[in-house]
């Protein structure tokens, strides 16, 4: 296991407990568009560590830490840096896709880019992960095309929707997630 990672994912972990924790933090942080159109750029990366309800925080907190943990215990590389590149992708996708956007914070993108990346790396490898990690990544894609259609994320099924799920943050961490177990393996070799 990436004793690396692991300490990385939970400073990740650590960051948006206390941008949720912290009075003022999150409304220094959030991705707030006029802000980042005015030259607050550190929001595009800090406006994933804000949460808008301790839901939102716990169902975050707990998808990063599964995604970091399963990288780790197979010691995929590539990790600190996919959190980093995910966000700003995410964040620059909305600015640019999303202009009626006015707020958004959350993890749930990142931590899909890390779904993506375990399962992409996942496919390189022989035996049974390589199908579960097929399956995955098709359960994946399901998931995030019923939020786009549905307009709902998949808490609403169990009558909790505590807050608004944004379908294109979870779609393009998928695919950077994805992007990102094809390159890492390039930049190890390197």
């Amino acid at each position: 296991m990436s004793r690396g990672t692991v300490l990385r994912t939970l400073g990740l972990a650590l960051a948006a407990l206390a941008a949720y924790l912290l009075p003022g933090a999150a409304e220094r942080l959030v991705y707030d568009r006029q802000a980042i159109l005015a030259g607050e750029i550190w929001r595009l990366l800090t406006g994933h560590l804000v949460h808008f309800s301790a839901a939102h925080l716990w169902a975050n907190l707990a998808a990063v830490g599964v995604a970091g943990l399963m990288i780790a215990r197979r010691g995929y590389a590539g990790l600190p840096l996919l959190w980093v590149v995910s966000a700003l992708c995410i964040s620059l996708g909305l600015l640019l896709l999303k202009p009626q956007m006015a707020f958004y914070g959350g993890l749930s993108g990142v931590a899909t880019a890390g779904v993506g990346f375990f399962c992409g790396r996942g496919l390189s490898e022989k035996g049974r992960l390589r199908h579960v990690c097929a399956a995955a990544l098709l359960v994946l894609g399901g998931k995030i095309f019923w939020e786009v259609f549905s307009g709902h994320g998949l808490l609403s099924l169990a009558g909790v929707q505590p807050f608004v799920p944004l379908p294109l943050a979870h779609a393009i961490g998928g695919l950077v997630g994805v992007c990102w177990a094809r390159l890492a393996p390039v930049f190890q070799s390197a």
